[in-house]
């Protein structure tokens, strides 16, 4: 319940930050707001003594969750050209694999600190980390329309449209709506993955709990970083040397070598083996995130980007949380009331896992046709980098050199969001 209140509370909020792309520095101040929130959320779920406080607790917690995705898509996004977007958005995705890994460490930590204690420490840690990104962000020089090289004066910036022009705009591209679609039912995948995985081992092989709570860490953190910084890596390598819809191709590929190894996972009598299976998945399935956030980045037109990031996070959480309670609906039905538990638990989650796969892996293909037809001129514009439209491609090496420390700051950042789990 409080998973999915986290999401409900959070998604909207998520959204919401789309305005600040109004007011230059907005997201550099809100990187450091947003933590606050949230480090002062977890210390009340330590402090929490009922199940009204901890659920306020929870959705004050979802609330300075949601800001740190679509914020640093859209940074990301000003800092780096199309053609670099990639590793971009790969080096973002380790800190949030290995912040999902030491979460796992948590189990360890509860068991000998209490969890309590555990939210204090996090919280604590979650502030050294704020003070880090707020000294090390910031905002790209925001200037829209064209700058006359002799006057200064900026002329012919567009105008901001609402919500449903956005909307309406978004809709009106295929490759959106297809990544979209694709991207949410992937996220029904990860979001039942880190959701139920502790408790599929727990029932499984319910003497290797302590052992499954380090080697996790170590998966998550190795495997998911690795995956994700190689796959949005080699993605701009492949793009550059002529295939334009590779970015699309690796996840496709990746999710579907990966199925096998899934299925050796939650299929193994041995738990060495399991484990040998969720590396290798990890290692193959999970470089989708930064290609295909890549690509969104630069389907999205700017004028609606903020909104499209924004719309992007709330509907992929909101999948992927129904998702996890529909899972969960079923598995306290057919598991945990019936015997052979143990057994029916696997076969649920190879079906879900599997079902997503391969639906995943068909509107990625879709998606990809799309993204193999020539590109206009206008969209090429679209593709460059804030800074390089906003001054007719005189870039700052400053900046660009900033931009690296502001994806290393971000990932940092989103360490401890994912910590909280």
């Amino acid at each position: 319940i409080s998973g999915s209140v986290d999401q409900w509370a959070g998604g909207p909020v998520g959204y919401g930050t789309r305005r600040l792309k109004a007011h230059t520095h907005a997201r550099a101040h809100a990187h450091t707001l947003f933590p606050a929130i949230r480090n002062g959320a977890t210390v009340l779920l330590g402090t929490a003594t009922s199940f009204p406080t901890l659920l306020a607790a929870r959705i004050i917690l979802g609330i300075g969750e949601a800001f740190s995705a679509p914020a640093s898509y859209s940074l990301i996004a000003d800092y780096f050209p199309s053609e670099g977007r990639g590793e971009a958005n790969g080096i973002y995705a380790i800190g949030v694999y290995v912040g999902g890994g030491l979460s796992s460490l948590s189990i360890a930590m509860s068991q000998e600190v209490g969890w309590r204690m555990t939210c204090q420490i996090t919280a604590a840690y979650g502030v050294m980390l704020m003070i880090v990104v707020m000294c090390m962000i910031r905002e790209p020089i925001r200037v829209h329309g064209r700058r006359n090289k002799q006057s200064g004066a900026v002329t012919g910036g567009p105008r901001k449209p609402s919500l449903m022009e956005a909307v309406c705009e978004i809709c009106k591209s295929r490759l959106c709506c297809l990544l979209f679609a694709a991207s949410s039912v992937r996220f029904m995948g990860t979001y039942v993955f880190a959701a139920f995985l502790p408790r599929f081992y727990a029932i499984t092989f319910p003497e290797e709990n302590m052992k499954y709570s380090y080697i996790s860490a170590a998966v998550v953190s190795f495997g998911g970083a690795l995956s994700s910084f190689l796959g949005g890596r080699v993605v701009d390598r492949w793009e550059k040397s002529g295939q334009p819809a590779a970015r699309l191709y690796a996840p496709i590929l990746g999710t579907l070598v990966g199925l096998p190894f899934m299925a050796l996972m939650l299929l193994s009598p041995n738990f060495n083996i399991s484990v040998v299976g969720l590396m290798v998945e990890y290692l193959l399935a999970e470089c989708w995130f930064a290609p295909v956030i890549s690509v969104l980045q630069s389907a999205l037109p700017y004028r609606v980007r903020s909104h499209g990031i924004g719309i992007f996070t709330f509907i992929t959480a909101l999948s992927g949380s129904t998702a996890v309670w529909a899972v969960g609906y079923f598995m306290d039905k057919w598991t945990l009331e019936t015997e052979g538990g143990a057994r029916n638990l696997r076969l649920l989650l190879l079906g879900t896992m599997s079902i997503v796969y391969l639906v995943c892996a068909i509107l990625f293909y879709c998606a990809s046709r799309i993204l193999a037809r020539p590109m206009s001129a206008a969209a090429a514009i679209e593709k460059q980098p804030l800074f390089s439209q906003a001054d007719q491609y005189d870039r700052s090496k400053t900046q660009y050199v900033q931009s690296q420390a502001v994806s290393q700051a971000i990932m940092g950042h989103n360490k401890s969001v994912a910590n909280y789990y």
